[in-house]
């Protein structure tokens, strides 16, 4: 008979559980109800975007669509009891759900309109026009000609209609959702998606009060939206944007520097893509927000000498993350708190790199780095590997680039005497000339030797190795590392034939051995020993 704990206790045992650990959660459903119910509430907390992966997810959307009425599944034609949506279930499963990614939704609905298609009746490709209820966005503001089919036309209103259903159950049967992630639909959906995002978000308001995270794709058709999120929720812990086209000609950016000001305590933002002329309005919008933002993250967007010196007021700052910009005075900034710090090539910056910046930002603040990212492609990258060892010495992860056998030899230099603390390391290079992996893989067993124990997990997912290789490194250690990732060239029942060899005869224990996808290369693999 399994042990009584309470509901919470059995939370906070299970939240130790991997998201998509799903062989234990769905273990964890055969003990007894109440198991099973915690283990349900985690499995549902986000559905749609854990597990798009998973052949059979389509199949939660029949569970949602049974809690429509009867009303509604008539207007949606899915009365058909061989459509498996339950009269009766034994959980209030929307009630679960803590993430809504639309993107991922839609896909789930298109996906089980076409398993279905054969048992639901064909529709009217006017059908949304002239069967409009006052429950579902306004189909006719979506009736344009010349610009598709109208076949597509319908198909298109068709999965509208069913995500408005979806939204309809979860905000009704839901007060705990903590993020919301609305992305550019494909093609035509984009259009029609203009007035459904605006339709839902102001149908249900106090649905979307509690809100910690929002996730979205803003660009001209879009400056409304965040006005009204200003108005709703003012309790979020992050906000991440992906800008496109250019904002100047629709005051786009009032409703982003409305919702970051009427938050209060926003801990972190993301902005990516930014093309316009009130970055400084965007940056004094954020100053409101310095007792409490803890990571800021800034990608692909244009930036003028002088332009980060307002992050010298966040002194909270534990996270900063720098991708294709060129990020000047940060260096002059001292950020006591910060534990993680990552730096991408500014790539498409038309102008000559001064590269003192990054080694100062390193010298500056790399005594308080717990994790370092840098994939700069540097011109003297030696100097970058000295850098780190001598001013990191607290780093727990590192990720850096690796181009060279010389690179490599710094690298392993500092293993015993500076990277102490170093439990997870990852070397990447750049996918190009094939030989270049050779050159990197000529002298892999040797680098294999001289990790250090303290190191749990190596990610070497960018360099290609081979079975000999592989047998290589099994061979020259007493000890595996806990977790190992990289890209095989060969076949996946080779490594996992040779990995048992070696597990029997050096009595180690396998957690996983799992391919995770298939490239030009080869396959990208990870190793996980007990």
């Amino acid at each position: 008979m399994a042990l009584y704990l309470p509901p919470e206790t059995l939370q906070k045992i299970f939240s130790y559980i991997s998201d998509d650990d799903f062989d234990t959660l769905h273990s964890l459903i055969l003990v007894n109800r109440e198991w099973c119910q915690n283990s349900i509430m985690l499995l549902w907390k986000t559905p749609f975007i854990n597990k798009l992966r998973l052949k059979n997810n389509y199949k939660i959307i029949s569970v949602i669509l049974a809690f429509l009425d009867d009303e509604r599944k008539h207007y949606l034609n899915i009365t058909d009891a061989s459509l498996e949506i339950q009269a009766k279930v034994l959980f209030d499963y929307p009630s679960f759900i803590k993430e809504l990614h639309f993107e991922a939704i839609m896909f789930l609905i298109k996906e089980w309109i076409k398993r279905k298609e054969e048992i639901r009746p064909n529709l009217d490709y006017d059908y949304f026009f002239t069967h409009e209820k006052e429950y579902i966005a306004k189909f006719n503001a979506y009736k344009y000609s010349g610009v598709i089919t109208p076949n597509a036309l319908f198909k298109n209103q068709e999965r509208i209609a069913f995500v408005d259903a979806i939204y309809h159950v979860i905000s009704r049967n839901n007060n705990a959702l903590k993020s919301l992630i609305l992305d550019k639909p494909q093609m035509v959906m984009y259009e029609m998606f203009k007035p459904f995002y605006q339709e839902i978000i102001s149908s249900n308001p106090s649905f979307l009060n509690r809100l910690e995270l929002i996730d979205f794709y803003y660009d001209m058709n879009f400056p409304e939206i965040l006005i009204e999120f200003s108005k709703i929720a003012h309790n979020l812990k992050s906000i991440h944007i992906g800008f496109h086209y250019d904002m100047s000609n629709c005051n786009g950016e009032d409703g982003l520097i409305q919702l970051i000001k009427s938050q209060n305590n926003l801990e972190h933002v993301a902005l990516d893509g930014y093309e316009g002329s009130r970055l400084a309005d965007i940056h004094n919008a954020l100053i409101t927000q310095a007792h409490s933002l803890k990571t800021f993250k800034i990608w692909f967007t244009e930036i003028d000498l002088g332009s980060l010196n307002f992050l010298g007021e966040f002194q909270n700052l534990e996270e900063l993350e720098f991708g294709c910009i060129d990020f000047y005075s940060v260096y002059e900034n001292n950020f006591p708190k910060l534990k993680k710090l990552k730096i991408y090539d500014p790539y498409f910056i038309d102008h000559e790199i001064n590269y003192s910046i990054p080694l100062s930002i390193i010298t500056n603040v790399g005594k308080y780095l717990s994790k370092f990212v840098f994939m700069m492609d540097f011109e003297n990258s030696l100097s970058v590997i000295q850098t780190i060892a001598t001013y990191c010495p607290n780093l727990v992860s590192l990720t850096f680039r690796i181009q060279s056998r010389e690179e490599l030899d710094e690298l392993v230099k500092y293993f015993d005497d500076k990277f102490q603390k170093l439990e997870v390391l990852k070397c990447c290079n750049y996918f190009a000339d094939q030989d270049e992996y050779w050159v990197i893989n000529g002298c892999i067993t040797e680098f294999f030797l001289k990790i250090p124990k303290n190191i749990r997990k190596l990610d070497i997912s960018k360099w290609v190795i081979n079975i000999k290789l592989l047998e290589d490194y099994l061979h020259c250690i007493k000890k595996p590392l806990k977790i190992f990732q990289f890209t095989f060239h060969g076949e996946i029942h080779e490594i996992r034939n040779l990995v048992k060899k070696f597990a029997i005869e050096k009595n180690w224990t396998i957690k996983g051995i799992a391919p995770k996808s298939k490239f030009y290369y080869g396959h990208l693999v990870k190793i996980e020993w007990d």
